[in-house]
């Protein structure tokens, strides 16, 4: 990351927001891409922190709201309002 300073908080952002995005099955953060841009470190331990497999990724899309084909979250009542169906 280099040293600490201005922009070390937007890289360290990036990279947690490259991991998540490469997680739920964002197009721009392929196994691929995520490596072209020298952000390996993204698919750390991938198998052991990942999605797991409780649920398949559209279940799992599905169930938090997340839509990566238009880059929109829903309103998550359940979130909101600390239930769970």
């Amino acid at each position: 990351f280099g040293r600490p300073g201005p922009g070390f908080n937007t890289e360290l952002q990036t990279i947690t927001l490259q991991r998540i995005k490469h997680m739920v099955g964002y197009a721009e953060a392929t196994t691929e891409e995520v490596q072209n841009h020298g952000h390996q470190v993204v698919l750390t331990d991938f198998v052991h922190y990942g999605p797991g497999e409780a649920r398949t990724m559209p279940a799992f899309l599905e169930h938090t709201k997340i839509d990566v084909e238009n880059f929109k979250c829903g309103h998550i009542e359940w979130c909101n309002k600390c239930t769970l169906d």
